[in-house]
C-alpha cells in the first residue's frame, strides 16, 4: 500500500478539485491544501536550517518521501533508470 500513496494523494487532490461544488469536498480540499502548505513551509524552514516542530516535521517528511516515490515512478515509466552507481568488472 505504501507504494501507492503518492498516486492516491494525486487522485485525492484531483477528485477534490472535481467535486469542489459539494461542501463536504470543499472542506476536504481545504484540509488537504492546508496540509501541503504546512509541509512546504516545513521544507522551506529546513532549507533555511531552522528547526521545525513535530507536526511540521512529520508533514514535511511525509510529503518529501512521497514526492520522491512519485518522481522515481515517473523516471521508471520513462525508462530513465541511470543512477550514480556504475557496474564494476568481475
Amino acid at each position: 500500500l505504501r507504494w501507492f500513496v503518492p498516486h492516491l494523494m494525486v487522485l485525492a487532490l484531483v477528485t477534490n478539485l472535481l467535486l469542489i461544488e459539494l461542501p463536504r469536498y470543499r472542506v476536504l480540499l481545504a484540509g488537504q491544501l492546508l496540509f501541503y502548505a504546512l509541509a512546504i513551509y516545513g521544507l522551506l524552514r529546513l532549507r533555511a536550517e531552522r528547526p521545525n516542530g513535530f507536526l511540521v516535521s512529520l508533514a514535511s517528511f511525509f510529503l518529501a518521501m512521497n514526492a520522491a516515490l512519485l518522481q522515481g515512478f515517473v523516471r521508471f515509466l520513462r525508462a530513465d533508470l541511470g543512477g550514480a552507481w556504475s557496474r564494476t568488472r568481475r
